[in-house]
Parts: structure tokens; C-alpha cells; sequence
């Protein structure tokens, strides 16, 4: 296709330079929701980082509190008490010792508080006490 100028010379159109203001504008609004998009999705990433962490966070003080109850479930003179809690600014945690004799079960559940819900890590673990 062919372009008539001015000055009465023809051109093919894919000859002329430039862009219209229309296809600068949909180039920009394209960009707009390229960059907008990219944003929510960093924001989004960060939050479940943040999630993921405090997760994390909840599941090493389980661990570490199953283990220290471990440790000391068989222990006559040091033996943990039969439950208990104790409560944190982000964690909340909750345990019980239950058995008698050689067999003891611990149950050990942390809560983490997060921004829109609270999610909870449950472990346990059976000890054999020597007699």
C-alpha cells in the first residue's frame, strides 16, 4: 500500500518513520499492566516468604521443645510436668507428657500467629524410659 505526501510523491507506508500517537498509547498502557502486574506479584512473594518463615520459626521451637521433653521424660528427678504452655509474641506453645513406666508419649504443638490466619505444627514422639 502506498502513501500520497504534499508534495505529490508516493510511498509504501512501511517506508514512513515513526509511530502514531495510538500505537504509543497502546505500547504505554501494555507496559502500564506489565509493570502493575510484576508489583502484585512481588508483594505476593514477599508475604508468602514472611508465611514461610514464621513457619519455619514454629517448627524449630517444636522440635527443640520435643527434644528437651525427650530428654527428660524418663528422668525421675527432672521429669517434665504432665503438661503445659507457655505463650510468645508470635508463637504459642502447648505440650503434654502422657505414660507410665517405660513408655511415655510427648505431643507438642506450636501456633504461629500470622497475618490473616494462625497454623499449627503437631509433633510427637514415644519414648522407651530404662528401667
Amino acid at each position: 500500500m502506498t502513501h500520497a505526501t504534499s508534495a505529490g510523491i508516493t510511498r509504501p507506508r512501511a517506508a514512513r518513520r515513526g509511530a502514531t500517537l495510538v500505537e504509543l498509547t497502546v505500547a504505554i498502557l501494555i507496559l502500564s499492566v506489565g509493570v502493575l502486574a510484576l508489583a502484585g506479584s512481588t508483594g505476593a512473594a514477599a508475604r508468602t516468604s514472611d508465611e514461610a518463615y514464621r513457619l519455619e520459626l514454629a517448627a524449630v521451637a517444636a522440635r527443640s521443645r520435643l527434644e528437651n521433653l525427650a530428654a527428660l521424660a524418663c528422668d525421675s528427678t527432672a521429669a517434665p510436668a504432665a503438661s503445659g504452655a507457655q505463650d510468645g509474641a508470635a508463637l504459642q506453645e502447648r505440650w503434654t507428657v502422657t505414660g507410665t513406666g517405660r513408655r511415655k508419649s510427648i505431643r507438642v504443638a506450636v501456633t504461629v500467629r500470622g497475618r490473616a490466619v494462625a497454623r499449627e505444627i503437631v509433633l510427637g514422639r514415644t519414648v522407651a524410659c530404662r528401667p
